[in-house]
């Protein structure tokens, strides 16, 4: 056993095992977040970025993780600016269209693989949360003779004391 611990050292069975699951819940295939939100699993940090692009767009980007160490990391927030870059750059109508799509600064790399790998990289596991995207531009905004599609950002309000 290495020095990890028996957490990073798996045995072949304990693999075929957890594979065959992943395999019967069909959870291999679904995007990280969708995989943490199926397990109940919630992230207990919370990681907002924000981003304004030559003040036309804004990118507010809510990243969910465990341990607030991460937040602190120079790496972990480059991740979130490239993020709220996608946003900003593709305007996605929500998380799971933002996980398909392909990553603006490498075309070869989904968001949602970035996203695993980032959690590989980092040690810990990792989702977007939500998001909101701003714009002046009319042709940006947003269809109102149409009912509006599952929404991107969840807003919620504290009762003043």
């Amino acid at each position: 056993m290495s020095s990890h611990g028996r957490a990073y050292c798996r045995l072949p069975a304990e693999t075929e095992w957890l594979q065959r699951l992943a395999l019967l819940c069909n959870l291999s295939r679904r995007p990280a977040s969708s995989y943490h939100e199926a397990m109940g699993y919630i992230h207990p940090y919370r990681y907002l970025h924000s981003y304004v692009h030559n003040g036309r767009i804004g990118v507010l980007v809510e990243l969910g993780c465990e341990s607030d160490f991460l937040i602190r990391m120079d790496a972990f927030q480059a991740f979130a600016h490239d993020v709220a870059l996608q946003i900003a750059a593709t305007a996605p109508e929500d998380v799971e269209m933002l996980l398909r799509q392909p990553f603006v600064k490498d075309e070869a790399r989904t968001i949602g693989e970035m996203v695993e790998k980032a959690a590989v990289e980092f040690r810990e596991r990792i989702a977007i949360t939500r998001f909101i995207r701003w714009s002046t531009d009319q042709s940006d905004q947003p269809d109102h003779t149409s009912p509006p599609r599952a929404p991107a950002v969840i807003l919620s309000f504290r009762r003043g004391a």
